[in-house]
């Protein structure tokens, strides 16, 4: 049901936005031998929601393309990342129904969620020294959201 302006506007700014930094930022990189890229994808990359055709896609494709770079450009010392918050309750979520809200943060197994300053902590690490060896990955910062089985999650996580 997504228009075709729509689909092309969540593909600009979730993948092809990405694609361009990338590429603006890897000649120099290359020259220095040494860089790290953190894309941020999101969860619904790998468990979209009803109604996120397009957005998951996006950042289905931003995951792949991070793989991607890992394998294109780690032989010169860069290395590509992506991290995938879960729910983050900020200006753009504020509209959600409370209930909605709620059923998204029951299924989290940690109390305090997730917080831009945790999914900004996890993209800290990757960019430092310490994951030095880190390439390639998908990290889910999601307070266990992902944990879950199919079969415990509700109805309305499984079908339109």
């Amino acid at each position: 049901m997504t228009p075709d302006a729509d689909w092309a506007e969540i593909m600009e700014i979730n993948l092809t936005g990405a694609f361009r930094c990338c590429r603006a930022a890897i000649p120099g990189m290359v020259s220095r031998r040494a860089g790290a890229i953190v894309n941020v994808a999101s969860l619904s990359a790998l468990l979209p929601l009803p109604g996120q055709a397009a957005y998951a896609a996006a950042k289905a494709g931003l995951v792949a393309l991070t793989k991607v770079l890992a394998r294109e450009v780690g032989k010169r010392g860069i290395r590509a990342n992506a991290v995938l918050p879960g729910f983050i309750q900020t200006e753009l979520t504020a509209g959600l129904p409370p209930e909605r809200v709620a059923a998204l943060r029951e299924m989290e197994c940690l109390p305090v969620g997730v917080s831009p300053a945790s999914v900004a902590a996890t993209v800290v690490f990757l960019l430092s020294e310490s994951a030095a060896s880190i390439t390639g990955q998908t990290i889910v910062v999601d307070g266990g959201w992902s944990v879950l089985g199919l079969h415990e999650r509700p109805d309305w996580l499984r079908s339109t």
